[in-house]
């Protein structure tokens, strides 16, 4: 575990990007049917942002 955490702190914008795919994902699933539960509430954009904006915050301290 902590090797796989090393190397992800090599990764600077790993965060960020992170939070960019969850945005992304959950536009996409507005618009298809199948994956309709993940849209009630906005959570998972919530989530993105908020780890989006996080990640920045922090990508100087990693």
């Amino acid at each position: 575990m902590k090797d796989f955490l090393n190397r992800l702190a090599e990764i600077k914008g790993i965060l960020p990007l992170s939070g960019l795919l969850l945005v992304v994902i959950s536009l996409i699933a507005q618009f298809v049917p199948a994956m309709h539960f993940l849209t009630p509430g906005d959570w998972l954009l919530h989530a993105g942002v908020i780890v989006g904006l996080g990640g920045l915050l922090v990508a100087d301290a990693l």
